[in-house]
């Protein structure tokens, strides 16, 4: 992720998307580490067919999920918000802030503007990254 320009802590979502497992099928024919949608893959360079599945090959999925995640920063400016459109999708996130322009991640969780799904994403991510990730000491 690092070599991607992003931090370093977002090679922590597959433990929230797959549990690290490269094969790991999810709801709405997600697939793979990073539970990419075949039209999301598609999208970021991702070859996905009856013959070939490159959301299976973790090198090539993480190169496409840290496009998509830049991608999504740039749009939103926040990495909650990011990581909601990631989960729930960027036309779920940009109708939540339409309706409320402005606001974070946070408010529009309390809102119910955004899945509560999306909650629970978002803040078991975090909350791996405080896990894994060691306080800074002075």
């Amino acid at each position: 992720m690092e070599d991607a320009g992003l931090p370093p802590t977002l090679a922590l979502l597959p433990v929230v998307e797959s549990g690290f497992r490269p094969g790991a099928r999810g709801t709405l024919g997600c697939r793979g580490l990073w539970q990419l949608r075949a039209g999301t893959a598609r999208r970021f360079g991702l070859v996905v067919n009856a013959h070939r599945d490159d959301r299976l090959d973790p090198e090539l999925a993480t190169r496409a999920a840290a496009r998509y995640l830049r991608l999504l920063h740039a749009r939103y400016g926040d990495w909650p918000l990011a990581l909601a459109a990631y989960n729930a999708g960027e036309g779920r996130v940009d109708r939540a802030l339409a309706l409320h322009p402005g606001a974070t991640f946070w408010a529009l969780a309390e809102d119910r503007q955004l899945p509560h799904a999306s909650l629970d994403y978002v803040s078991h991510f975090f909350a791996v990254v405080r896990i894994v990730v060691p306080p800074k000491t002075c």
